[in-house]
């Protein structure tokens, strides 16, 4: 097995990836932190380094790495495309093993990545849940307006009429959010909210 040092390297000869000015990925020999892992029944490549997310030039970050700024950087290598093929299935398989909830999760993420940049859905999800319904309502209509068929529209709107005590307007924005796939246990415990 090969040697690593104990403290981590910056390596020229490996890439760099930058995502903006404030931070970048660098990529690593594998720390002794990971290295203890493999009595964890998890294969640890040595021939693979592992990528560091540090801010500018940074390099004291380094010292300090922990298993989730590993992940953190390996899940922006992964969403980037900033390294070899081999290194992002490994990558992959290593998050994976760490936090086998994560695909349920992504697969979440990546279907709301547009609601999560929308300004008046962030504003009623927010206002919403501080209790501020009647100022959460014009927020969440104004985004219904623009995505009609988006459920998680729908499910806001009808928590926030459940909240105004409007409740035969709530049970239908409920039903129109299973109607457009929503049909989840969060819409199914508003509606459940209703009859109590």
């Amino acid at each position: 097995m090969r040697k690593h040092p104990l403290k981590a390297v910056l390596n020229e000869a490996i890439p760099t990836l930058t995502k903006d000015m404030k931070s970048r990925i660098v990529f690593l020999p594998v720390p002794q932190l990971l290295k203890n892992m493999e009595q964890e029944e998890f294969y640890i490549d040595v021939d693979i380094p592992i990528p560091i997310e540090i801010s500018g030039d940074d390099t004291d970050e380094i010292e300090n790495i922990s298993i989730e700024s590993i992940l953190s950087a390996m899940l922006r290598v992964i969403e980037e495309g900033g390294a070899k093929r081999e290194w992002i299935d490994y990558y992959s398989s290593f998050v994976l093993f760490l936090r086998p909830d994560l695909p349920s999760k992504l697969k979440e993420i990546k279907e709301t990545k547009g609601l999560f940049a929308d300004e008046d859905y962030l504003k009623a999800l927010r206002l919403t849940e501080e209790g501020k319904a009647e100022e959460s309502l014009a927020h969440i209509r104004a985004f219904i307006e623009r995505h009609p068929l988006e459920y998680k529209g729908w499910f806001i709107l009808g928590r926030t009429l459940r909240l105004l005590g409007r409740c035969q307007d709530a049970r239908t924005a409920l039903e129109k959010a299973i109607e457009l796939g929503g049909d989840n246990s969060d819409t199914k415990n508003e509606l459940a909210k209703l009859i109590l």
